[in-house]
């Protein structure tokens, strides 16, 4: 294709800006097939929240989730093409240290994985969880 775009005198920047496109990296994100695309918490206020279609909403009665006010989504057109979204909301403790990283977030009255969970999750085949009593000794 590149051949033919220089075929019809297209200059080397016309041809970057061609194969540079978000709409270029969304066709390349859907072939892969497998990709996934992290979204985070925002700071500031969003006047309008986008949630990917692919962002899975799960079902996990009691499990503790870091409440999320503004998530903020990848581009639609990105976060459409991609495989799979989760939050990748990463927060140093007090100390400026990050001890963990959380595994759901709650946004409204659905909780959502981490995206590094959400694909291995997905790479199982899993698409329920149940949490099971906590053994006595970890109470």
């Amino acid at each position: 294709m590149a051949a033919h775009l220089a075929q019809k005198g297209l200059q080397a920047t016309e041809l970057l800006a061609h194969y540079t496109s978000d709409r270029e990296l969304a066709r390349a994100i859907s072939e892969a097939g497998n990709v996934y695309l992290a979204m985070f918490n925002s700071s500031t206020q969003l006047d309008s929240i986008y949630l990917p279609s692919s962002l899975i909403p799960w079902q996990v009665p009691g499990a503790y989730a870091k409440t999320m006010n503004n998530p903020k989504a990848p581009l639609p057109l990105l976060a459409e093409a991609a495989y799979g979204v989760g939050l990748a909301h990463i927060e140093p403790d007090v100390s400026g240290v990050i001890h963990d990283y959380q595994l759901f977030f709650r946004h409204k009255d659905s909780l959502y994985l981490n995206f590094s969970f959400q694909a291995a999750l997905d790479l199982l085949g899993t698409d329920q969880m149940i949490q099971k009593a906590q053994p006595a000794s970890l109470k």
